[in-house]
């Protein structure tokens, strides 16, 4: 804290007795806000880890295959038959990725269903080959949790909750 380099909130706690709960640093950068202990955070990419554990699961129950095209899923995509999970899984299947769309400032913030952000990649051509590069992308694990949905007929939440949390 004092050299700058943590921000956030910590909570230390065992059963139902809090022992420490504290924020640190400033809520905001343009504000002189300071985090406490009601503070909420955006929680990045955390949800990638549950959604490639899903799918693994699923992989593992037989239910799908890394090597199945996006076509089996989504056929919304140009080459979406060569594009598969496993290109998904490990950002090489060469989607743009949504959060470097030129547009992102007019729609960040507003809480779009998935298919409404595969609108607005789909125009784009892929980048690359998909298993040619590597190329990080949050839209290939946006499409995960929509395959995720789909092949073990639960909502997402629900899936992490059941199969991953509990």
């Amino acid at each position: 804290v004092e050299d700058k380099k943590f921000i956030g909130t910590v909570l230390i706690a065992q059963g139902d007795s809090t022992d420490y709960h504290k924020g640190f640093g400033p809520a905001n950068v343009s504000e002189s806000a300071i985090n406490s202990v009601q503070s909420g955070y955006l929680i990045g990419s955390v949800t990638k880890t549950f959604t490639a554990v899903g799918i693994m699961q699923l992989f593992e129950e037989g239910k799908l295959s890394l090597s199945d095209p996006l076509s089996k899923y989504i056929s919304l995509f140009p080459n979406s038959d060569k594009i598969t999970i496993q290109h998904l899984l490990t950002h090489k299947s060469g989607i743009k990725n949504y959060t470097e769309l030129p547009d992102l400032a007019s729609w960040k913030g507003n809480e779009l269903k998935p298919f409404s952000l595969l609108d607005k990649v789909i125009d784009y051509p892929l980048a690359f080959e998909p298993g040619a590069l590597h190329s990080y992308s949050n839209t290939n694990y946006l499409i995960l949790g929509i395959i995720l949905e789909q092949v073990s007929g639960l909502e997402y939440e629900k899936y992490v909750s059941t199969h991953i949390l509990k």
